[in-house]
């Protein structure tokens, strides 16, 4: 095989293999892989996610009027029953577990206070002991008979021996307003909550969209007889991956179309060719692709930030083609002139370039570092399909073009353009002077979505339920055993 073969053929299946990491490609629709990994912060968040949230429950909030204060329970529960009968939900939960399924109860405790603290369990034995058991007995009917308080009365009346008393039912109790119910409703009454798991695993933000649809037609329906008047909104995991999965694919589909149009417009207008235009837009869609695929064999989901990444790379890639055109103009049929005219500048302005987005890795945001590396993959094949590709394509079909020719006549002469750039840095420095430097802003809205009805439920949630705000900081403790965890509780 000749030179003039291999070359093309060695590049031919480079694209393809490249491309193939097209198939591993995914959307990462978590926002906590934006975040630095090395944080203490950052770790503890994770871990809290993969052991406490379900990527398969929804969080559903009911929000009513001051006529409907203390009745919103009764619309979860009229809702939640729907949604169940319908089939849009495995299970909804509109108050605590242990209230509508109370024979579970029993065998939580056993088990608390067979692995509880020795010490509380010695304890507890003492008050059922022959001799004391009486005792405990009396002195429970005695509070019963003088207590003010609803729910010590009802505890009492029901377990005169104490069993509910363990350490850890007591801060169950208490992180849940008492257990009466209340932490499923707002304070005022005017909100109630409702935890919804989907019918069947959901394995990515499509899935999540569409069981969110159909669960939001149920939702509609029921707000015309039992829910009229009232405001449902969702929020929770499969909320969050269905809204930033959906945006993402309209971001990404949306701008590449948009940003192909306007190089498209802007090229023909300059170079006037719509050979030129197809093989130049055939190019930047093989570059794109092996820039995806490289980041699909590479990192296999693709976080959010990422996405402005093909903007970037199809705004800088096409300097390249234009550069080519520009030299055919003065070089024509002449392949090694045009070569020797434009493979420098392109190859030389793709490796600064890279260079330049590479060093975007040496930051902390894994999304912006996946920005830099894929752009910088592309940058260098764009360079190189350029050089190997677009110009003997160019060298053949883009030929017979004069130079641009013209006065210039629009352009400020010296004196002018001097008195300009005089008023723009007068005016710059005075915008300074005023207001000062533009502050770095350190608040994490900077991550959130703009225009998110998941984050709008989730702020409302937090504004209403004390137990979702953000003034207690969490402790997030892992161990490989239970007697690792014991020793660090301790």
């Amino acid at each position: 095989m000749s030179r003039r073969c291999w070359v093309p053929a060695l590049l031919v299946i480079a694209i393809l293999s490249a491309s193939a990491g097209l198939f591993r490609l995914r959307f990462d629709t978590d926002i906590l892989s934006m975040l630095p990994d090395e944080l203490p912060e950052v770790k503890g968040l994770k871990a809290f996610h993969e052991a406490f949230s379900r990527n398969d429950e929804m969080i559903v909030l009911i929000e009513g009027g001051e006529a409907d204060e203390g009745l919103l329970g009764a619309a979860a529960e009229s809702l939640g029953k729907k949604l169940q009968a319908g089939g849009e939900v495995k299970k909804a939960r509109w108050q605590p577990s242990w209230m509508s399924e109370p024979t579970g109860l029993s065998d939580l405790l056993a088990y608390l206070w067979l692995n509880g603290d020795p010490a509380t369990t010695r304890a507890q034995a003492e008050k059922l002991a022959p001799g004391t058991s009486e005792k405990t007995v009396k002195t429970s009917l005695a509070q019963v008979t003088t207590s003010m308080d609803g729910m010590e009365l009802a505890m009492k009346a029901h377990d005169p021996y104490g069993f509910l008393q363990h350490p850890a039912v007591t801060a169950l109790t208490a992180s849940s307003g008492q257990g009466s119910g209340e932490a499923y409703e707002s304070p005022d009454g005017r909100a109630h909550l409702l935890f919804i798991s989907a019918p069947s695993p959901i394995p990515g933000y499509r899935e999540s969209a569409d069981w969110i649809v159909a669960v939001k037609k149920s939702v509609a329906a029921w707000q015309e007889t039992d829910g009229k008047g009232l405001t449902v909104r969702f929020t929770g995991e499969p909320a969050f991956a269905s809204e930033i999965g959906n945006s993402m694919e309209q971001d990404l589909s949306g701008s590449i179309g948009i940003t192909l149009g306007l190089i498209g417009l802007l090229f023909w207008w300059m170079q006037r060719r719509l050979s030129l235009l197809a093989g130049l837009t055939g190019i930047l869609v093989l570059v794109f692709a092996v820039a995806m695929g490289v980041a699909g064999w590479m990192y296999g989901k693709l976080s959010i930030m990422a996405l402005s990444s093909a903007e970037i790379l199809i705004g800088l890639a096409v300097d390249y083609g234009l550069v080519i055109c520009q030299e055919a103009k003065a070089t024509g049929h002449d392949r090694k002139a045009l070569m020797s005219a434009s493979a420098r500048p392109v190859l030389c302005g793709a490796l600064t370039t890279t260079v330049v987005f590479l060093a975007l890795n040496l930051g902390g945001l894994p999304g912006m570092a996946q920005l830099g590396t894929i752009v910088a993959v592309g940058l260098g094949a764009a360079g190189v399909m350029m050089i190997v590709l677009y110009l003997p394509f160019v060298a053949k079909f883009g030929v017979d073009r004069k130079p641009a020719t013209g006065s210039g006549k629009f352009l400020p002469r010296r004196r002018l353009a001097w008195s300009i750039t005089a008023l723009l840095s007068l005016a710059a420095i005075s915008v300074l002077a005023i207001h000062g430097m533009p502050k770095l802003v350190f608040d994490s809205n900077i991550i959130r979505p703009r225009h998110s009805e998941a984050m709008e439920a989730f702020e409302r949630v937090r504004s209403s339920f004390a137990g979702f705000d953000d003034q207690a900081v969490g402790l997030v403790v892992e161990a490989k055993s239970d007697a690792e965890m014991r020793d660090r509780l301790a």
